[in-house]
């Protein structure tokens, strides 16, 4: 196995982010760089030194256009996981990733953006109908494969089948229910935006004012577009953005490193 310090993998992703733009751009489907990306490239012309992932938003009509553009033409070293990869992936939003990697480890996230509603009690319910997806779609896919003991594996498994009684749905049925929260609101008629993620919290609403049609700047090499008010976006998200972590947070990001297959190439 080769050993990638976190200035390779983010040299891996960037190069990524050129590929999945530049078909984004080409077929005209909307995105906006999101979370993290967006301090990064504000704070830094790229990434934040100690992080190593990207995030993007597209809005949710735009999903299946996103995916089967970018699984035609992406170049194979390169996969798009989605909830129709396997019972392994566990999220309802899909991630570029290097084939042959781990995608939890080297990725980028595409996530959906919901129209929501102006009104406080509406979004708060549809926020809690969001959380009750997330927790028993994971539940649904996540079989129980590897034990540390024969017996931790029965008590597992057992555990597993009790709660597919108790909630029978199953995670076709909650996809579908997934897919129509995400289209009771159309994007373009909401003053909200909502950003679909497992760890929720109020914060992943937002005026879709501060959107617009965005601005881009750079990236590393690679021009993205971020939210027009990104001030307002970022000081909703994290306060002070500008503001550095820790001395121990930002060495501990560096200190990050990942095993991968031999073949794979570092540009």
């Amino acid at each position: 196995m080769k050993v990638l310090t976190v200035q390779q993998v983010q040299a891996i992703e960037t190069k990524m982010l050129d590929a999945v733009v530049t078909i984004l751009d080409k077929h005209a489907i909307p995105y906006y760089a999101l979370k993290g990306t967006v301090v990064g490239a504000v704070r830094h012309k790229g990434f934040i030194p100690w992080d190593h992932d990207i995030d993007l938003g597209i809005p949710y009509e735009f999903t299946t256009k996103m995916v089967e553009c970018l699984r035609k033409e992406l170049d194979p070293k390169y996969s798009v996981v989605f909830h129709d990869t396997g019972d392994k992936y566990f999220f309802l939003y899909p991630r570029v990733s290097l084939t042959g990697v781990n995608h939890a480890y080297l990725h980028i996230d595409l996530f959906p953006l919901i129209g929501a509603s102006g009104d406080l009690n509406e979004r708060k319910k549809m926020l809690s109908e969001f959380i009750e997806i997330y927790k028993f779609y994971r539940m649904k896919k996540h079989k129980p494969v590897w034990a540390k003991t024969p017996l931790r594996k029965v008590v597992k498994t057992i555990l597993y089948e009790m709660r597919q009684a108790i909630y029978p749905k199953s995670y076709t049925t909650l996809e579908n229910e997934y897919d129509a929260l995400c289209k009771s609101i159309p994007f373009e008629e909401a003053p909200y935006v909502y950003v679909s993620f497992p760890e929720e919290s109020e914060e992943r609403f937002f005026p879709k004012e501060w959107l617009q049609e965005g601005i881009r700047i750079p990236f590393h090499y690679v021009t993205i577009p971020i939210p027009k008010n990104y001030d307002a976006y970022l000081t909703h998200s994290y306060g002070d953005y500008l503001s550095f972590p820790s001395k121990e947070e930002q060495e501990e990001g560096l200190a990050f490193t990942m095993e991968v297959p031999e073949h794979i190439s570092i540009p």
